[in-house]
């Protein structure tokens, strides 16, 4: 019996084509050097082009306003400041109900019957138009 020849075939691995998925490039304007240029939205205040000066943003927060110029979503972050935090919790809830209040029954006078008689009073008669 003769050992048979081992060897190792050619792999063969198929192209597989992946279709190109949706990739937003956000185009940034350009600006000055004062403004930041970054993905999302940036502070500004309307005097930083005629004074130069950035501390406007904390000094004079009525001028401030945002840029939002590119695809990326923002929200305002909440203040947490755990110094300043106020713990309220709810009333426990009981499952006992409340005694009733003890009351007096009233006492009621029941009406006397007598002997009276019932009258039957009868209608007028009809008057003639003409008498």
């Amino acid at each position: 019996m003769e050992i048979p020849e081992i060897g190792i075939k050619q792999i063969n691995i198929p192209e597989v084509y992946v279709p190109e998925i949706y990739n937003p490039n956000p185009v940034l304007p350009i600006t000055t050097n004062l403004e930041i240029d970054v993905a999302g939205c940036t502070y500004q205040h309307r005097d930083i082009k005629n004074t130069g000066n950035t501390q406007l943003l904390l000094d004079d927060p009525n001028g401030v306003f945002s840029t939002c110029d590119s695809l990326f979503p923002y929200f305002y972050p909440m203040d947490y400041t755990p110094d300043q935090l106020i713990i309220t919790e709810e009333m426990p809830i009981s499952s006992e109900q409340p005694a009733m209040p003890e009351s007096k029954t009233p006492e009621t006078e029941q009406p006397k019957k007598g002997n009276e008689e019932i009258k039957f009073v009868e209608c007028p008669k009809k008057m003639s138009k003409g008498a």
